[in-house]
Protein backbone atom coordinates (compact mmCIF):
# COMPACT_ATOMS: atom_id res chain seq x y z
CA UNK A 1 0.00 0.00 0.00
CA UNK A 2 1.23 3.56 -0.63
CA UNK A 3 2.68 5.64 2.18
CA UNK A 4 3.41 9.36 2.26
CA UNK A 5 7.16 8.80 1.97
CA UNK A 6 7.17 5.47 0.15
CA UNK A 7 5.37 2.15 -0.19
CA UNK A 8 4.61 -0.08 2.79
CA UNK A 9 4.49 -3.86 2.36
CA UNK A 10 3.03 -6.49 4.67
CA UNK A 11 5.28 -9.55 4.81
CA UNK A 12 5.33 -12.80 6.77
CA UNK A 13 8.49 -14.33 8.24
CA UNK A 14 8.17 -18.11 8.20
CA UNK A 15 11.06 -18.54 10.66
CA UNK A 16 9.66 -16.29 13.38
CA UNK A 17 6.05 -16.83 12.28
CA UNK A 18 5.46 -13.11 12.60
CA UNK A 19 4.08 -10.53 10.16
CA UNK A 20 6.00 -7.30 9.58
CA UNK A 21 5.18 -4.00 7.95
CA UNK A 22 8.08 -3.06 5.67
CA UNK A 23 8.58 0.61 4.84
CA UNK A 24 10.84 1.77 2.02
CA UNK A 25 11.43 4.75 -0.27
CA UNK A 26 9.79 5.72 -3.52
CA UNK A 27 12.00 4.96 -6.49
CA UNK A 28 11.71 8.59 -7.60
CA UNK A 29 13.53 9.69 -4.43
CA UNK A 30 16.21 7.07 -4.94
CA UNK A 31 16.80 8.24 -8.50
CA UNK A 32 16.96 11.95 -7.64
CA UNK A 33 18.87 11.97 -4.37
CA UNK A 34 22.03 9.93 -4.05
CA UNK A 35 22.24 10.11 -0.26
CA UNK A 36 18.56 9.77 0.66
CA UNK A 37 18.89 6.01 1.32
CA UNK A 38 21.72 6.62 3.81
CA UNK A 39 19.68 9.33 5.54
CA UNK A 40 16.71 7.00 5.72
CA UNK A 41 18.82 4.24 7.28
CA UNK A 42 20.26 6.63 9.88
CA UNK A 43 16.80 7.86 10.84
CA UNK A 44 15.52 4.30 10.97
CA UNK A 45 18.33 3.40 13.36
CA UNK A 46 17.18 6.14 15.74
CA UNK A 47 13.73 4.55 15.73
CA UNK A 48 15.14 1.03 16.13
CA UNK A 49 17.21 2.15 19.13
CA UNK A 50 14.14 3.26 21.09
CA UNK A 51 13.19 1.03 23.98
CA UNK A 52 9.91 -0.79 23.36
CA UNK A 53 6.87 1.25 24.32
CA UNK A 54 3.17 0.44 24.33
CA UNK A 55 2.33 3.50 22.22
CA UNK A 56 5.07 3.45 19.60
CA UNK A 57 5.24 1.03 16.69
CA UNK A 58 8.38 -1.00 17.27
CA UNK A 59 11.06 -0.79 14.58
CA UNK A 60 12.95 -4.09 14.45
CA UNK A 61 15.74 -3.78 11.88
CA UNK A 62 16.70 -2.16 8.57
CA UNK A 63 18.33 -3.89 5.61
CA UNK A 64 19.67 -2.79 2.24
CA UNK A 65 18.50 -5.16 -0.51
CA UNK A 66 19.55 -4.37 -4.09
CA UNK A 67 20.29 -0.82 -3.02
CA UNK A 68 16.81 -0.35 -1.54
CA UNK A 69 16.51 0.36 2.21
CA UNK A 70 13.84 -1.76 3.89
CA UNK A 71 12.70 -0.95 7.42
CA UNK A 72 10.96 -3.85 9.18
CA UNK A 73 8.30 -2.73 11.65
CA UNK A 74 5.83 -4.24 14.05
CA UNK A 75 2.64 -4.96 12.10
CA UNK A 76 -0.39 -3.23 13.63
CA UNK A 77 -3.54 -4.72 12.15
CA UNK A 78 -6.26 -2.36 13.37
CA UNK A 79 -5.94 0.37 10.75
CA UNK A 80 -5.26 3.95 11.73
CA UNK A 81 -7.00 6.89 13.32
CA UNK A 82 -8.37 8.13 9.99
CA UNK A 83 -10.93 5.33 10.19
CA UNK A 84 -12.29 6.77 13.46
CA UNK A 85 -12.63 10.42 12.52
CA UNK A 86 -16.15 11.81 12.35
CA UNK A 87 -17.92 8.69 13.61
CA UNK A 88 -19.98 8.61 16.83
CA UNK A 89 -17.66 5.98 18.30
CA UNK A 90 -15.17 8.83 18.73
CA UNK A 91 -16.90 12.22 18.44
CA UNK A 92 -19.59 11.28 20.97
CA UNK A 93 -17.16 9.69 23.43
CA UNK A 94 -14.96 12.46 24.81
CA UNK A 95 -13.29 10.18 27.40
CA UNK A 96 -12.24 7.94 24.50
CA UNK A 97 -10.79 10.95 22.68
CA UNK A 98 -8.85 11.90 25.79
CA UNK A 99 -7.59 8.31 26.29
CA UNK A 100 -6.21 8.18 22.75
CA UNK A 101 -4.72 11.65 23.11
CA UNK A 102 -2.95 10.63 26.35
CA UNK A 103 -1.52 7.57 24.60
CA UNK A 104 -0.21 9.81 21.81
CA UNK A 105 1.46 12.05 24.41
CA UNK A 106 2.97 9.05 26.16
CA UNK A 107 4.47 7.81 22.90
CA UNK A 108 5.86 11.24 22.04
CA UNK A 109 7.34 11.74 25.51
CA UNK A 110 9.08 8.37 25.29
CA UNK A 111 10.53 9.10 21.84
CA UNK A 112 11.73 12.57 22.75
CA UNK A 113 13.37 11.32 25.95
CA UNK A 114 15.34 8.72 23.96
CA UNK A 115 16.94 10.89 21.31
CA UNK A 116 14.24 11.70 18.77
CA UNK A 117 14.46 15.45 18.21
CA UNK A 118 11.12 15.95 16.48
CA UNK A 119 8.46 13.75 14.87
CA UNK A 120 7.33 16.43 12.44
CA UNK A 121 4.47 14.45 10.88
CA UNK A 122 1.91 13.85 13.62
CA UNK A 123 -1.42 13.18 11.89
CA UNK A 124 -4.20 10.56 11.96
CA UNK A 125 -2.51 8.39 9.34
CA UNK A 126 0.55 8.05 11.59
CA UNK A 127 -1.53 6.97 14.59
CA UNK A 128 -2.09 3.26 14.16
CA UNK A 129 -4.76 1.47 16.18
CA UNK A 130 -4.31 -2.00 17.65
CA UNK A 131 -7.16 -4.54 17.53
CA UNK A 132 -7.92 -3.75 21.20
CA UNK A 133 -8.14 0.00 20.52
CA UNK A 134 -4.77 1.34 21.66
CA UNK A 135 -2.91 4.03 19.73
CA UNK A 136 0.64 3.50 18.45
CA UNK A 137 2.71 6.22 16.78
CA UNK A 138 4.53 5.37 13.58
CA UNK A 139 7.01 7.13 11.26
CA UNK A 140 9.03 8.22 14.29
CA UNK A 141 12.04 10.34 13.19
CA UNK A 142 11.45 9.65 9.47
CA UNK A 143 10.02 12.91 8.06
CA UNK A 144 13.15 15.06 8.64
CA UNK A 145 15.09 12.68 6.34
CA UNK A 146 13.73 14.69 3.43
CA UNK A 147 14.51 18.17 4.74
CA UNK A 148 16.54 20.25 2.34
CA UNK A 149 16.61 17.71 -0.47
CA UNK A 150 16.45 19.43 -3.83
CA UNK A 151 13.22 18.82 -5.71
CA UNK A 152 12.01 19.56 -9.20
CA UNK A 153 10.14 22.88 -9.50
CA UNK A 154 6.83 21.06 -9.91
CA UNK A 155 7.17 19.42 -6.52
CA UNK A 156 8.53 16.40 -4.72
CA UNK A 157 7.23 13.02 -5.86
CA UNK A 158 4.55 11.66 -3.61
CA UNK A 159 5.34 13.85 -0.62
CA UNK A 160 3.14 16.06 1.45
CA UNK A 161 5.86 18.66 1.58
CA UNK A 162 6.58 22.33 1.79
CA UNK A 163 9.01 23.76 -0.76
CA UNK A 164 11.36 26.64 -0.09
CA UNK A 165 13.94 28.37 -2.28
CA UNK A 166 17.50 27.10 -1.90
CA UNK A 167 18.95 28.64 -5.04
CA UNK A 168 18.00 29.89 -8.50
CA UNK A 169 15.44 27.49 -9.90
CA UNK A 170 16.03 25.03 -7.06
CA UNK A 171 13.55 24.10 -4.38
CA UNK A 172 14.24 22.38 -1.11
CA UNK A 173 11.60 20.17 0.47
CA UNK A 174 10.39 19.84 4.02
CA UNK A 175 8.41 16.67 4.53
CA UNK A 176 5.27 16.90 6.56
CA UNK A 177 1.57 17.41 6.11
CA UNK A 178 0.55 21.01 5.49
CA UNK A 179 -2.84 20.66 7.20
CA UNK A 180 -0.99 19.92 10.47
CA UNK A 181 1.95 22.33 10.09
CA UNK A 182 2.55 24.96 12.74
CA UNK A 183 2.45 28.58 11.51
CA UNK A 184 6.20 29.06 11.92
CA UNK A 185 6.92 26.15 9.57
CA UNK A 186 5.36 28.05 6.68
CA UNK A 187 7.99 30.77 7.24
CA UNK A 188 11.07 28.81 8.29
CA UNK A 189 10.38 25.08 7.99
CA UNK A 190 13.90 23.96 8.85
CA UNK A 191 13.58 25.27 12.43
CA UNK A 192 10.94 22.78 13.58
CA UNK A 193 11.12 21.63 17.18
CA UNK A 194 8.84 19.90 19.67
CA UNK A 195 6.56 22.92 19.80
CA UNK A 196 5.64 22.24 16.16
CA UNK A 197 4.76 18.68 17.19
CA UNK A 198 2.54 20.05 19.95
CA UNK A 199 0.76 22.19 17.35
CA UNK A 200 0.26 19.16 15.09
CA UNK A 201 -1.06 17.28 18.12
CA UNK A 202 -3.56 20.10 18.65
CA UNK A 203 -4.81 19.71 15.08
CA UNK A 204 -5.07 15.97 15.66
CA UNK A 205 -7.02 16.48 18.89
CA UNK A 206 -9.42 18.89 17.15
CA UNK A 207 -9.97 16.30 14.41
CA UNK A 208 -10.80 13.62 16.96
CA UNK A 209 -13.26 15.92 18.70
CA UNK A 210 -15.05 17.23 15.61
CA UNK A 211 -14.23 14.96 12.67
CA UNK A 212 -12.90 18.01 10.82
CA UNK A 213 -9.70 20.00 10.43
CA UNK A 214 -9.60 23.34 12.27
CA UNK A 215 -8.30 25.08 9.14
CA UNK A 216 -9.11 23.96 5.58
CA UNK A 217 -7.71 26.12 2.79
CA UNK A 218 -8.14 25.51 -0.92
CA UNK A 219 -4.58 26.55 -1.73
CA UNK A 220 -1.23 26.41 0.02
CA UNK A 221 -1.24 30.18 0.51
CA UNK A 222 -4.76 30.18 1.94
CA UNK A 223 -3.94 27.38 4.33
CA UNK A 224 -0.78 29.15 5.48
CA UNK A 225 -2.78 32.32 6.15
CA UNK A 226 -5.41 30.43 8.15
CA UNK A 227 -2.80 28.73 10.33
CA UNK A 228 -1.14 32.09 10.98
CA UNK A 229 -4.24 34.18 11.73
CA UNK A 230 -7.54 32.27 12.05
CA UNK A 231 -9.17 31.76 15.44
CA UNK A 232 -9.93 28.30 16.72
CA UNK A 233 -13.36 27.22 15.39
CA UNK A 234 -16.21 26.32 17.67
CA UNK A 235 -16.35 22.90 19.27
CA UNK A 236 -19.40 20.80 19.95
CA UNK A 237 -20.92 21.37 23.40
CA UNK A 238 -19.72 17.99 24.65
CA UNK A 239 -16.13 18.54 23.52
CA UNK A 240 -15.94 22.15 24.77
CA UNK A 241 -14.02 20.86 27.79
CA UNK A 242 -11.04 20.49 25.43
CA UNK A 243 -11.04 24.12 24.31
CA UNK A 244 -8.50 25.56 26.81
CA UNK A 245 -6.00 22.84 25.96
CA UNK A 246 -6.61 23.25 22.23
CA UNK A 247 -6.07 26.99 22.49
CA UNK A 248 -2.70 26.33 24.13
CA UNK A 249 -1.59 23.65 21.67
CA UNK A 250 -2.73 25.71 18.67
CA UNK A 251 -1.25 29.01 19.82
CA UNK A 252 0.12 30.94 16.85
CA UNK A 253 3.27 31.88 18.77
CA UNK A 254 5.30 28.74 19.58
CA UNK A 255 6.47 30.35 22.83
CA UNK A 256 2.90 30.13 24.12
CA UNK A 257 2.49 26.39 23.47
CA UNK A 258 4.95 24.93 25.90
CA UNK A 259 7.69 22.56 24.86
CA UNK A 260 7.05 19.28 26.68
CA UNK A 261 4.40 16.68 26.02
CA UNK A 262 4.15 15.53 29.61
CA UNK A 263 2.58 18.91 30.51
CA UNK A 264 -0.04 18.35 27.81
CA UNK A 265 -0.50 14.84 29.18
CA UNK A 266 -1.10 16.19 32.69
CA UNK A 267 -3.80 18.53 31.37
CA UNK A 268 -5.48 15.64 29.58
CA UNK A 269 -5.32 13.57 32.75
CA UNK A 270 -7.11 16.33 34.66
CA UNK A 271 -9.78 16.52 31.94
CA UNK A 272 -10.20 12.74 32.03
CA UNK A 273 -10.62 12.75 35.81
CA UNK A 274 -13.24 15.50 35.54
CA UNK A 275 -15.15 13.61 32.83
CA UNK A 276 -15.13 10.22 34.54
CA UNK A 277 -15.17 11.33 38.19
Amino acid sequence: QPGSLGPVYIVYDHETQLPYAVKTLQEAWMARQADVADRFVQAAQTWINLDAHAHIVQAHFVEMIDGQPLLFLEYVSGGDLRDWLGIPRLTQDVPQIVRLAMQCCDGMTHALEQGVLVHRDLKPGNCLITPDGALKLTDVSIAPVFDGLVAEPDGAPGLSAQHFQVGPGRLGTVAGTCTHMAPELFDDPRQADVRADIYAFGVLLFQMATGKLPFSGQTWQELAQLHRTAALPELTPQSAVLRPLLETCLAKDPAHRGAVFHVVRAQLDAIYTRLTE
